[in-house]
């Protein structure tokens, strides 16, 4: 359908010495943290000794702590060097049990799991990577574009900002949603003033210091500012995250708009964003992303009960 867009560079990570940036030493993050029951919940799958190495994989593609630490792992492989994205679940399962229990047991745990405003907790983050990631693959899909996990990892590590927040600055960013809240503005210059930096220039230096892929740099930086002009990456991850606003998994809370109206926004940022669509394609594009995700949902409201404090 949108054949006209431009393709991006498939593989992972430029290697050390490829034009890859590299954080100061003793500087930075060395890992992202994740939440205490999504890695207990990947450690008792370890040691089920029924699980195979490709389900550990498909719980690791869920997260983006998780995930970035495997990525890393394969990266460091001479073996795996320039590996097509289309590869990386398949790689990742090749590093074996053991390894990947290690990979598990060196990511650290996000200290905050303190809710940041009624009903919404620290799993939210997770929810909406997910969610964010499945959208942006079946948008990827019904535009006809290549390489569709490429699309997937760009929607689960754009808000990785956040992840920051959540760990060294809760309180802030509960006083970020209050204010929004009681009067919605320009969100990033609430977050400039109360955190130093908002959550998307806090994600490209997240992405630096882990050295993830350069392309994933323009939708973490970007997801917020995309044009037309944009690269598709960057215009789908931006679409598929405001369809997570759309369908009200945010940590801010959504405006009361009616669902009529919400939908009718939700498609003008489909055509601004996406003006080689054919007229009227809007509403197929949006009901069958709605269809696509509603199972990955479904399976994430069981997984909240676990994931949520006391759960």
């Amino acid at each position: 359908m949108l054949e006209t867009l431009r393709p991006v560079t498939t593989t992972i990570v430029p290697r050390a010495g490829n034009g890859a940036p590299r954080p100061a030493a003793g500087t930075g993050w060395r890992e992202l943290p994740t939440l205490p029951a999504v890695l207990f919940r990947f450690l008792g799958l370890v040691a089920d000794r029924s699980a195979t190495n490709e389900q550990l994989a498909d719980v690791i593609w869920t997260d983006p702590a998780l995930l970035s630490r495997a990525l890393s792992v394969v990266n460091a492989s001479p073996a795996y060097r320039n590996l097509p994205v289309g590869h990386l679940r398949a790689a990742i399962a090749s590093l074996g049990r053991e390894r990947l229990r290690h990979l598990a047991y060196t990511t650290p745990l996000l200290r905050s799991v303190e809710p940041m405003r009624m009903g919404f907790h620290a799993a939210t983050f997770w929810e909406r990577a997910l969610l964010c990631a499945t959208a942006s693959e079946s948008l990827a899909r019904q535009a006809g574009l290549p390489t569709p996990a490429q699309y997937y990892l760009a929607g689960l590590f754009h808000d990785i900002g956040y992840l920051r927040v959540l760990q060294e600055k809760p309180a802030e960013l509960r006083a970020v949603i209050e204010r929004w809240s009681a009067e919605p503005s320009d969100l990033l210059q609430m977050e400039t003033e109360a955190f130093g930096l908002d959550h998307c220039r806090q994600g490209l230096e997240l992405a630096a210091q882990l050295q993830l892929p350069v392309w994933l740099r323009a939708p973490i930086g970007e997801h917020h500012r995309a044009t037309c002009d944009s690269d598709p990456l960057t215009r789908i991850t931006c679409i598929a995250s405001a369809f997570c606003s759309y369908k009200g998994i945010d940590f801010f809370p959504s405006r009361t708009f009616s669902p009529a109206v919400r939908e009718r926004q939700m498609k003008a940022i489909i055509r601004g964003l996406l003006p080689e669509l054919p007229d009227g394609s809007d509403s197929e594009i949006l009901a069958v992303t709605k269809e696509t995700v509603a199972p990955v949902r479904n399976w994430i409201s069981g997984m909240l009960v676990e994931l949520q404090p006391g759960g």
